[in-house]
């Protein structure tokens, strides 16, 4: 078996459901395209979703499988950032606790 050496930490689970169960990738291209993914800048994760998303569905599948693999950090973070800053601004935060300033200061500065 070609991809018995480790080539994440989710290896064997991916191999299994792309190569064996939905067969989407034979074994050289999955582990081809997780060297790939490993060598080039970026989050391995979604460089390895983009490869596997233009093998089966061409320049629209790429952009797809990296569309899912960024917007949902991008909309939980919003979404954690968005009630952070709401919660500095509530009127029980606000009357416990004094308004707090952050000063940065360059160390060139005079």
């Amino acid at each position: 078996m070609l991809f018995s050496c480790r080539v994440s930490n989710h290896g064997p689970i991916l191999m299994r459901e792309m190569v064996e169960k939905r067969s989407w990738l034979s074994e050289e291209d999955l582990v081809e395209g997780f060297a790939l993914a490993q060598s080039l800048p970026g989050i391995v994760a979604v460089n390895a979703a983009v490869f596997v998303g233009h093998h089966i569905k061409g320049l629209a599948g790429a952009a797809m499988a990296a569309a899912a693999s960024i917007l949902p950090a991008i909309i939980g973070s919003s979404g954690f950032f968005l009630a952070e800053g709401s919660l500095y601004t509530g009127p029980l935060l606000s009357a416990t606790l004094p308004p707090a300033s952050i000063r940065c200061r360059s160390p060139f500065s005079f």
